[in-house]
């Protein structure tokens, strides 16, 4: 049995080297634009290990495969972790092989095991062919993995033919989470306090965010109960300050900070973090609230930048009953105004400062179209 075993080793061992000299050195060489390999862009969390599939597209048949892989830094290859896709890769088909080069590069490929050329080649055309797992640092910040020197053979015929593929640069972008603002549409009513909340979701543990806050033309930043321009939700502690100010020489952009000299986290890793509160003039009609150049830092001091911008439409209305357009509901609203004695100015339509007939004749004239 031990002599079996090490004829086997001795032929496997002999297969490589053959291959290896064929990779180095090709007898035949062939630069086909329809073999490709490549890993696509991804995004990774800060402390967070994820599988990345290794993907062949190939026209040529492709028996043996190497290549080298170069992680950046704060992104590293988790060892041992190189993995055939058996769909492409049988168990006994190829053997596989991940091997340090340098700081941050490893040699990886396949070689084919099969004792007929005819059967030598990878199985299918395209799909993952290799998986492999990352980790990032806890404050790494995004940049690109580089795919080199991607040699391939033709095994199936005699001589071999060597297949140079182009080189690849992935994507690796460090993605923590997103501001979000669920309303699709906010009504406001001219001279009314209204807020407009938002939502984060985060994938690691936050203490701060900043932003730029543009408001449209008529909106105004309001005070609420409290005297705060920014309400604050249960996820921020009684430690987190927000501050919102005008920046320079600028009418309606504003840096919006929250933070804390504690540094105490925001609570939770998902629903909404605070509400903007804000109050329509009278000559507002519609606009659009947008949030941009959003920054958020980590438990260790990292800033990072989230990918999304937020548009959030308002519009302003003026009937009583709410629904943008004058109809039989705001007459209804006005009489029961009336009824209850209300002095709310939304009932007040002609501005005289008290809700009397007067304004549901108006409510009548304006559901009439008049």
């Amino acid at each position: 049995m031990k002599k079996v075993t090490n004829n086997i080793l001795k032929g496997m061992a002999s297969r490589f080297s053959a291959t290896v000299m064929l990779l180095a050195m090709g007898c035949i060489a062939a630069f086909a634009q329809g073999n490709k390999l490549y890993i696509e862009d991804f995004d990774i969390a800060p402390g967070e290990t994820k599988t990345l599939d290794i993907i062949l597209e190939n026209e040529d048949p492709v028996s043996s495969l190497q290549f080298d892989i170069t992680f950046p830094t704060g992104l590293s290859y988790v060892e041992n972790t190189l993995e055939r896709v058996t769909s492409r890769i049988t168990r006994t088909s190829h053997s596989i092989v991940a091997a340090k080069q340098g700081e941050n590069v490893y040699r990886m490929g396949i070689l084919s095991t099969s004792s007929e050329m005819a059967n030598s080649a990878v199985k299918l055309k395209e799909g993952a062919l290799l998986r492999i797992k990352v980790k990032a640092d806890i404050d790494y910040k995004g940049s690109s993995i580089n795919i080199t020197d991607i040699i391939g053979s033709n095994g199936t015929v005699s001589p071999s033919v060597r297949l140079n593929m182009d080189a690849c640069a992935v994507n690796a972008n460090v993605h923590v989470g997103d501001l979000k603002n669920e309303q699709t549409d906010v009504v406001v009513r001219p001279l009314e306090f209204a807020t407009v909340d938002f939502a984060l979701d985060n994938i690691i543990d936050i203490v701060g965010l900043q932003a730029v806050v543009t408001l449209p033309e008529g909106i105004n930043l309001a005070e609420d109960k409290d005297g705060e321009y920014i309400t604050y939700s249960n996820r921020l502690s009684g430690n987190v300050v927000a501050s919102i100010s005008l920046l320079p020489g600028e009418t309606n952009k504003y840096q919006l900070l929250i933070s804390s000299l504690t540094s105490d986290k925001f609570e939770g890793s998902e629903g909404t973090l605070f509400g903007l509160n804000i109050m329509a003039n009278k000559s507002f009609k519609s606009g659009d609230i947008k949030v941009s150049d959003i920054k958020v830092s980590s438990v260790y001091g990292v800033s990072y930048d989230l990918s999304n911008e937020l548009s959030v439409s308002v519009a302003s209305v003026d009937d009583p009953s709410g629904d943008g357009s004058w109809d039989i509901n705001d007459v209804i609203s006005v009489t029961d105004a009336l009824l209850d004695g209300s002095d709310e100015l939304i009932y007040d339509l002609n501005g005289d400062g008290v809700v009397d007939v007067l304004d549901y004749l108006s409510a009548i004239d304006k559901a009439l179209g008049e």
